[in-house]
C-alpha cells in the first residue's frame, strides 16, 4: 500500500516544523533592516500602502531599484499586527514555507504517483530538510524568495486543476498568482517556463497548452517588468567590482566560463551543504574564463545531461524533469545570461534544489528497482531504502536546524560564517563595519567595556583583510579611516586613508568631510578650511561642512569669511537653521545678546524639534520675565522631548 495524502501532508508539516521550529527564536539579521525598518511606521494605513506600490524596493538616498511591493506590504502587515516583533515575522516565514511544501507535495503528486508512488512524498521531504533553504527561510530579507516561489507554484497548481477539471475559469486566479510572483521578486521570470514544463510533463494532451502559457506568462512578465517603469523614479543601482567581477564586462567567455564554474559549485552545495555562508562575493569564486579546463568539464557534463533529459522529454521521465527543471532555475542565476550580485547564493539556489532533489529522490528508489517499469510498481519501500532516505533526511534536518541559530542576529551569524570567507571581500568589510556600529550603541557604558574593546580588536582584523583583499572601493577606506579616527584616537592615522578614498572618488563627500575634521582636531586649520571647502565643492548641501569651516574660520579671526560662509549656507539651503545658530552663537560671544536671540529666534521657527536650543531660548526669556515667550518655547521643549522618548520606546 502506498501512504495517503493526507497522512503524507501531517508528516510533511511535521518535519517542516521540527526542522525550522527553531528559527522563530531569532531576531532581526543581515540585510533585514532593508525591507522591515523600511517603511514609514508614522504613515496611515492607506498612505503607506500607495507609498509601497509607488516606489522601488530598495528606495534610498544613493539608490533606487527593483519593484517587490508584495514583501514590503508582507512587511506592513507584520508591524500593523505584532509591530517590531521579529519571532512573529520568523512565524510568518514558516507558516509561507509550509502552505509551499504542501502545494509542491501536491504538483508533485500530480506528476508522478501514477509512475512512482513514493517519488513525491520522498522528493517533498527532502525539499523540506535541505540545509541550502535556511537563508530563504531564516532570513526575513529573503521573504521575497519565499512569496514568488510560493506564488509562483500556486499559480502552477491551479493551472494543473483547471486541465484535469476542464475549469477554465481558474486561469484567471492563475494568471494573477503569477503576476503577485513577479512583484514578490524577478526570480519568477524562470517560472515562465517552469510551469509549461510542467503541464507538458503532467498530461499528454496538454502540449499546445503549454505552449500558450508559455507566451501569456512570458507577456506577465514583461508587462511586470517594465510597466512599474512608466510611474516609477529613474531606477539607480551602483555595482562594483567586488560584488561580481563580471559587472566590468569582460566578455561572453568569461560569462560562460564563470558561469559553468558557479553552477558547479551550486551541485556541490546541494551535495555536501557545508559551509553555508551569509556571502560570497569577490573572491570566493573563481573568474574564469572558457574553455578553461574546468569549464570545459562542465560544459560537456552539463551538455550530456541536457541531451539526455531532451531525448527523454516524449517518455515524461521524472528525471528528465529534473534536470531541466535544474538547469531552467540556475539559468537566471548562473552568471550567463546576466552576472549576479554576489556571483553565487544560497538563496539563489532556491527553485532549482526541487529538481537536485527530485533527481536525488529518483536515484534512490531506482537503486532497489533496476528499471523505471518496476520503480513504477514499487508499492512498499524496502528497509534498506528507508534506511537510506531517513539517514539523508535526518543528516539534512541536523544540518538545517545547527544552520537556524547561526542567523539568530547580525553577529552570530558574521563571527560564524567569517572563518570560511577570508577570500571574500564584502564579508570581511561588513563585520568590520557591524562591529563599529555595535561599539557605538554602548560606547559609553562600563559594563560593556571589555567586549567592545574585543570587538574593535576584531574590527581592525577585518578591515584589514578586506582592504588586502580589494583596494578599489572608497568606502571602505573611509570606514577603516573613520575607525581610526573615532575609536583609536588617531587622526593622524586616519588621514592616509581618507585621502586614499578621495583619490578613488572625488565627490566622496563624507570622506573630505573627515579629511577636514581630522585636520582641524590636529589643529591644521588652513589645511582643515581647505578640506571643507572641498567638502561643499563636492556637495553643497553638506551642513555639516558650512559649520566647520566657519569654526576654523573664527579660530583663524576671519569673521568676513566667517559671515560670508554662512550666507552661503543660507543661499544653499534656506530651510536649515544652522547658519542662525552659528551667527547667533557668534553674537553671544561677542556680547550681542538681543541679535543672538534673533537668530536663535529664525532657527527655532525653521526647525522646532531642536530641544537644546528651545531650551536656551526658554530660560533667556524666563529671566527676561516674559512669560509668553517663556511658556511657548518650554512646552515646545517638553513636547519635542515627550516625542523623542516616545519613539525610542517604540524602538525598544
Amino acid at each position: 500500500m502506498t501512504i495517503s495524502k493526507r497522512t503524507s501532508y501531517i508528516l510533511i508539516l511535521i518535519l517542516g516544523i521540527i526542522a525550522y521550529g527553531n528559527s522563530l527564536g531569532n531576531r532581526f539579521s543581515m540585510d533585514d533592516d532593508f525591507v522591515v525598518f523600511q517603511n514609514d511606521k508614522n504613515l496611515s494605513t492607506g498612505e503607506a500602502i500607495k507609498e509601497i506600490f509607488s516606489s522601488h524596493y530598495s528606495d534610498t538616498e544613493n539608490s533606487r531599484y527593483e519593484y517587490r511591493p508584495l514583501v514590503k506590504l508582507s512587511f506592513m502587515v507584520d508591524y500593523m499586527l505584532w509591530k517590531d516583533n521579529p519571532h512573529m515575522s520568523h512565524a510568518m516565514n514558516l507558516l509561507i514555507y509550509l502552505l509551499t511544501l504542501l502545494i509542491l507535495f501536491n504538483v508533485l503528486w500530480k506528476l508522478f504517483a501514477k509512475k512512482a508512488p513514493w517519488l513525491p512524498l520522498l522528493a517533498t521531504l527532502l525539499f523540506t530538510v535541505h540545509p541550502v533553504h535556511t537563508e530563504v527561510v531564516s532570513s526575513l530579507k529573503n521573504r521575497d524568495e519565499l512569496l514568488s516561489f510560493f506564488f509562483s507554484i500556486s499559480s502552477l497548481i491551479l493551472l494543473m486543476n483547471a486541465l484535469e477539471k476542464k475549469k477554465l475559469w481558474l486561469f484567471a486566479p492563475a494568471i494573477l498568482l503569477y503576476f503577485l510572483a513577479y512583484f514578490s521578486k524577478s526570480s519568477a521570470l524562470v517560472f515562465a517556463a517552469l510551469i509549461p514544463l510542467t503541464l507538458y510533463f503532467h498530461r499528454r494532451e496538454n502540449t499546445k497548452f503549454a505552449i500558450i502559457i508559455l507566451v501569456i506568462l512570458l507577456a506577465v512578465a514583461w508587462l511586470s517588468r517594465y510597466y512599474p517603469k512608466t510611474f516609477l523614479p529613474e531606477a539607480n543601482r551602483e555595482v562594483w567590482f567586488f560584488e561580481n567581477p563580471l559587472y566590468e564586462n569582460r566578455g561572453i567567455l568569461f560569462r560562460l566560463g564563470t558561469g559553468l564554474v558557479a553552477i558547479l559549485f551550486y551541485i556541490r552545495l546541494f551535495i555536501i551543504p557545508y559551509p553555508l555562508r551569509f556571502y560570497y562575493g569577490y573572491d570566493m569564486i573563481p573568474l574564469s574564463k572558457f574553455p578553461d579546463l574546468i569549464s570545459v568539464i562542465a560544459f560537456v557534463v552539463f551538455a550530456a545531461l541536457l541531451v539526455w533529459a531532451i531525448l527523454k522529454l516524449k517518455k515524461r521521465h521524472p528525471l528528465s524533469f529534473a534536470i531541466l527543471f535544474f538547469f531552467i532555475s540556475i539559468s537566471m542565476f548562473s552568471n550567463i545570461v546576466k552576472p549576479a550580485v554576489g556571483v553565487v547564493a544560497e538563496r539563489f539556489m532556491y527553485a532549482a534544489s526541487l529538481g537536485f532533489v527530485l533527481a536525488v529522490a529518483w536515484f534512490i528508489l531506482a537503486a532497489f528497482k533496476s528499471t523505471e517499469k518496476e520503480l513504477g510498481k514499487l508499492k512498499m519501500l524496502p528497509s534498506k531504502l528507508i534506511i537510506v532516505s531517513l539517514s539523508l533526511i535526518f543528516i539534512y534536518t541536523a544540518r538545517t536546524i545547527s544552520r537556524n541559530t547561526v542567523w539568530k542576529d547580525h553577529l552570530t551569524l558574521y563571527y560564524n560564517d567569517i572563518k570560511h570567507l577570508d577570500n571574500s571581500f564584502k564579508a570581511n568589510l561588513l563585520i568590520a563595519n557591524t562591529l563599529q556600529t555595535e561599539v557605538m550603541k554602548t560606547y559609553d557604558q562600563q559594563k560593556f567595556y571589555q567586549r567592545n574593546v574585543e570587538y574593535l580588536n576584531d574590527a581592525d582584523i577585518y578591515f584589514k583583510k578586506a582592504l588586502k583583499i580589494y583596494d578599489g572601493y572608497p568606502k571602505a577606506w573611509n570606514s577603516y579611516g573613520s575607525h581610526k579616527f573615532m575609536f583609536r584616537s588617531d587622526p593622524a592615522g586616519a588621514i592616509p586613508y581618507f585621502r586614499k578614498a578621495v583619490s578613488l572618488d572625488s565627490s566622496y563627500t563624507e570622506a573630505w568631510f573627515n579629511l577636514g575634521y581630522s585636520y582641524q582636531k590636529l589643529e591644521q586649520i588652513d589645511s582643515a578650511k581647505y578640506y571643507f571647502s572641498q567638502c561643499i565643492e563636492s556637495d553643497n548641501q553638506y551642513q555639516r561642512a558650512y559649520t566647520q569651516k566657519g569654526q576654523c574660520e573664527l579660530i583663524l579671526n576671519d569673521t568676513a569669511a566667517f559671515y560670508q560662509t554662512q550666507n552661503d549656507l543660507k543661499k544653499a539651503m534656506p530651510e536649515s537653521d544652522a547658519p542662525y545658530i552659528n551667527i547667533g552663537n557668534l553674537n553671544m560671544l561677542s556680547g550681542d545678546t538681543l541679535e543672538a536671540i534673533a537668530n536663535w529666534e529664525k532657527a527655532a521657527e525653521l526647525r522646532p524639534d531642536n530641544p537644546g536650543l528651545l531650551m536656551s531660548l526658554a530660560n533667556y526669556f524666563q529671566y527676561k520675565g516674559n512669560q509668553e515667550k517663556y511658556n511657548y518655547y518650554i512646552q515646545l521643549h517638553n513636547q519635542i522631548l515627550q516625542e523623542i522618548r516616545q519613539k525610542e520606546k517604540e524602538w525598544q
